[in-house]
């Protein structure tokens, strides 16, 4: 049995320092055996979508900076409910 509490998360930050900080957090306490890390709300869907065809390549958890430019937390959080 792995150590890691989730197969794979994903962030998904604005701000790359962030990103670095928080993936490098999640390594350490052996979060998730793999950390998808995406800069932008859109990325981070076009990710979702390509995924959607494989249930089991989805993230088990989605950490989510609200205040991005372009589209916000908000605004993803919408689309990403139209996935499913």
């Amino acid at each position: 049995m792995s150590d890691y509490k989730y197969p794979l998360v994903m962030l998904v930050d604005d701000n790359e320092l962030d990103n670095f900080i928080n993936k490098k957090m999640l390594e350490t306490e052996s979060f998730a055996s793999e950390i998808l890390v995406q800069s932008s709300a859109m990325s981070a869907l076009d990710e979702l979508k390509k995924r959607s065809a494989q249930p089991d390549s989805l993230p088990n958890i989605i950490f989510l900076d609200i205040m991005m430019p372009g589209m916000d937390g908000f605004g993803f959080l919408e689309e990403f409910t139209r996935l499913s």
